[in-house]
């Protein structure tokens, strides 16, 4: 190995660095990171062993990890590029070359870039960042929090059964003893509706004096918008006066919860949230920096209640918060309950699709496909072969449906004057819908959206024009009240003879847009895995593209689990299988710090 350190550098650039014969799927840092590489030889006079290193963790964040475990390092495929004498260092090697070498500490109590603890490598804002959720997991509730009601335990036994021993229950009972508490449990297993009722015994009281400030939030607009929606629906058998105070708590994303923006991406504030409980929906999609701004805004005299699914995909940022808090949470003391009773798949295909669910969730591969060759009424495998050719069930079982969706969406908008057209239209917006593994690609959402536009004889542009078509908004926009995630149809008034965007109905009501007003959105009749979280559809047509690098038995999983009633896959059997079979693996040390 060379020992220049120019020289190091230049073949770390090498190493590392994406190039057009690169392996698609590995990871390829950016042009540019060298800059960081440098910044650490001129600066601190780094080493050839921490060079080296350091680019082995920017490949761990690149995946959503936060820092380098030395002992997980020949499970790492892109440790490969490391010098040979490199790659047969043990942990303790590791250590020996790192610490003490001025850029490396060995807690937070130094200002060092680089931060070795437990064998592990950080920079130091992800090591800051571990820290600081460890640290709020375990702070205990202030005596001077607001106290339960003396009647709480009966109110109880009346919302979820005296005699009720699950979960939902046993969190309903114990919210008051804790600071932080975690509800999750799979796709409709009864999360939302747990919340609604808790929400019910916290809001029944008629002394406002006495009555929790309560705040909702979640990652996403979206997410937060159905979180309310879903709330107030499960509130219907509550009293009047309750349905109005729950109709009247607002849900707001995270960053407008803490005052965060692009501009000023932490918290301005240094006063904690006033709010007696804060209930985080869709906490899988939260990163590490954004729970450690939530959890660093509440006041010891906060309850915090994180809602997810932690099977479900990862943020999109930097870590795994979530799973590993839940993870952790036996060891940890965290109170936690899981919901394990799914309510959302519907009729004669529940029991089937449940066990799909369980099979992927577990990474039985075989299990899994054999449950998705059993040719049911449920479930319907379209299998491609390594080109991605398929037979002719991929036109009647997959395309087929989307085009019929598309067709009845453009009659149906020519005729939006009545109740009951309305109901129709909201019902076909949420009945079939593809969730494809990538944005590009065969089998991509753009390989769907091209060909219904084929089909049906249309030219798309910038702006949305032609009656009928589904739209996704991508992009929150506050001054036309548009969330990113809305999703609409465009439709003509008949008034004007004009189009217009109408928004499917939420908690706000019908309403319409003009379509000069939509600048950021795509055509929904697909959408990709990771924009899919947090909705239901009758029929899941789920598109894997031919040798995608993205998948992942997290992204299968989201996938599926968003169908009620029907689910129809577009992969190769191959793809399908790895998918099972390759949990997403974030490397992190959070579930560690907080166990030991």
């Amino acid at each position: 190995m060379t020992t220049n350190n120019s020289d190091v550098i230049f073949d770390i650039v090498s190493a590392f660095q994406r190039h057009p014969d690169s392996d698609p799927n590995l990871t390829w840092l950016t042009k540019g990171f060298d800059a960081t590489l440098r910044f650490l030889q001129r600066q601190y006079e780094a080493t050839p062993e921490i060079l080296w290193a350091t680019a082995l963790l920017l490949v761990v964040l690149e995946q959503g990890g936060t820092c380098l475990p030395f002992a997980d390092l020949a499970a790492i495929e892109e440790s490969a590029r490391l010098p040979e004498r490199l790659r047969a260092f043990t942990a303790s090697d590791w250590n020996a070359v790192l610490v003490g070498e001025g850029l490396v500490a060995v807690d937070d109590t130094e200002d060092t870039p680089l931060v070795v603890v437990n064998d592990r490598l950080y920079f130091d804002r992800y090591f800051a960042l571990e820290i600081s959720i460890r640290d709020h997991a375990r702070e205990p509730l202030s005596p001077q929090a607001l106290a339960a009601p003396s009647d709480w335990a009966s109110r109880v036994d009346q919302v979820f059964g005296s005699d009720d021993t699950g979960s939902a229950r046993r969190m309903a009972l114990d919210i008051w003893n804790q600071r932080l508490f975690l509800l999750v449990g799979g796709p409709g297993t009864g999360k939302t509706t747990t919340i609604a009722s808790l929400l019910k015994l916290l809001l029944e009281t008629g002394e406002e004096a006495t009555r929790p400030v309560v705040l909702l939030c979640a990652p996403t607009s979206k997410a937060a918008t159905r979180m309310k929606d879903a709330i107030v629906a499960a509130s219907v058998n509550a009293s009047p006066e309750v349905i109005s105070r729950i109709t009247h708590l607002s849900a707001h994303t995270i960053h407008k919860t803490l005052g965060i923006t692009p501009a000023t991406p932490h918290r301005r504030s240094k006063a904690p949230l006033q709010a007696d409980f804060v209930i985080c929906d869709e906490a899988s999609m939260v990163d590490v920096a954004l729970l450690s701004e939530l959890l660093s805004a509440c006041a010891p005299t906060t309850r915090i209640i994180l809602v997810g699914d932690p099977g479900q995909l990862p943020s999109v940022d930097v870590g795994s918060v979530l799973k590993d808090l839940v993870e952790a949470a036996e060891h940890a003391g965290i109170a936690h309950s899981t919901l394990t009773t799914s309510y959302r798949t519907e009729g004669d295909a529940h029991e089937l699709l449940q066990k799909l669910f369980t099979a992927i969730r577990a990474g039985d591969g075989p299990g899994a496909l054999a449950i998705a060759e059993s040719d049911s009424a449920a479930i319907t495998f379209v299998k491609l072969d390594d080109d991605g050719v398929a037979d002719d069930t991929l036109e009647t079982a997959a395309i087929n449906p989307v085009l019929q969706r598309a067709r009845h969406l453009s009659e149906i908008s020519q005729l939006m004057s009545s109740d009951d057209v309305i109901n129709d239209a909201a019902r076909t917006l949420q009945e079939t819908m593809v969730l494809a593994a990538q944005h590009r690609g065969l089998y991509s959402r753009q390989w769907w959206v091209n060909e219904v536009t084929q089909r049906m004889e249309w030219r798309l542009g910038s702006t949305p024009h032609i009656n009928g078509t589904p739209i996704l908004i991508t992009k929150t926009d506050a001054g036309n009240r548009l969330n990113n995630g809305d999703t609409g149809l465009v439709v003509r008034k008949e008034s004007t003879s004009e189009s217009t965007l109408w928004l499917s109905p939420t908690e706000r009501g019908d309403e319409s847009r003009s379509l000069a007003a939509i600048a950021s959105w795509q055509p929904w009749w697909a959408m990709t895995i990771h924009m899919s979280q947090g909705s239901e559809f009758d029929t899941v047509i789920v598109s894997l593209t031919p040798g995608t690098r993205l998948i992942s038995q997290e992204l299968l999983y989201t996938a599926v689990t968003r169908a009620k009633k029907k689910i129809i896959i577009v992969a190769t059997k191959d793809d399908f299988l790895s998918a099972v079979t390759t949990p997403a693996r974030r490397l992190t040390g959070l579930r560690e710090m907080l166990i030991n």
